[in-house]
């Protein structure tokens, strides 16, 4: 595997280049039309779904990823990427969502607790099977940054686990009273590992370090975190 990563490194990205280029020299305009209609396509999803959420969405950080999504949907349409365009288009949504989400600091009223744990349950929901599964593949030491992907997922001792860094975390619920109070709540249920009063925890991640460099403090949750909340809409 690394002998084949050191040899393609960088490759995709020579492919695109080049298909570009000679798309340009080709179809100057017809390369201009089919970026601009699917920029507009991602603006007008955003814009969907964002009103039915009562969210506002930031124009210039919405312009950057509709550029994001419309490179990504060339990529796609030139075969360089193994996604398709609707997947494409919902994962770059749902980055730009889940930022709207966040709540403004400089409000005064802070979120509840329900609802910040609901929110994160949902983004469970939605990105769990996009979580890098650690008993098929792991991050290599040194050369993958821990929170390059959404998240881990991994089977041990007969339980199923998903790991986050404490950045991904904040990214969703957020810091404050009401982010700790969520932690707490889950540490309290048996939801969220937690040692010695913190909420987070050394778990073996990475592969190629000696020893102990393998392992990352990261939010531990027990994969039962689903099926609880689950009930507890079913019951409400």
């Amino acid at each position: 595997m690394q002998r084949y990563s050191r040899k393609y490194f960088g490759s995709p990205g020579k492919k695109f280049v080049q298909k570009l280029i000679n798309e340009k020299r080709a179809d100057l305009q017809g390369l201009k039309d089919f970026l601009e209609a699917e920029r507009e396509t991602y603006r007008k999803a955003l814009k969907s779904k964002a009103e039915a959420e009562g969210l506002r969405s930031l124009n210039r950080n919405s312009g950057r990823n509709a550029t994001v999504f419309a490179a990504g949907s060339l990529a796609s349409k030139y075969e360089i990427v193994p996604w398709s365009r609707k997947k494409i288009l919902k994962a770059v949504l749902t980055c730009e969502l889940d930022q709207l989400r966040q709540p403004d600091e400089t409000e005064d009223v802070a979120p509840s607790i329900e609802n910040l744990r609901a929110k994160f349950v949902q983004y469970l929901n939605d990105n769990r099977r996009n979580f890098m599964n650690l008993n098929k593949k792991r991050p290599r030491y040194e050369r993958d940054k821990l929170d390059a992907v959404s998240g881990y997922r991994a089977k041990e001792k007969g339980k199923r686990w998903y790991y986050m860094a404490d950045g991904q975390l904040k990214a969703i619920i957020g810091t404050g009273p009401s982010a700790r109070a969520v932690k707490q709540m889950l540490a309290n249920e048996g939801l969220l590992e937690q040692k010695k009063k913190k909420f987070v925890v050394q778990r073996l991640i990475f592969t190629g370090g000696k020893g102990r460099e393998n392992y990352a403090w990261v939010h531990a949750f027990n994969a039962d975190i689903l099926k609880k909340d689950k009930s507890n809409d079913v019951a409400n």
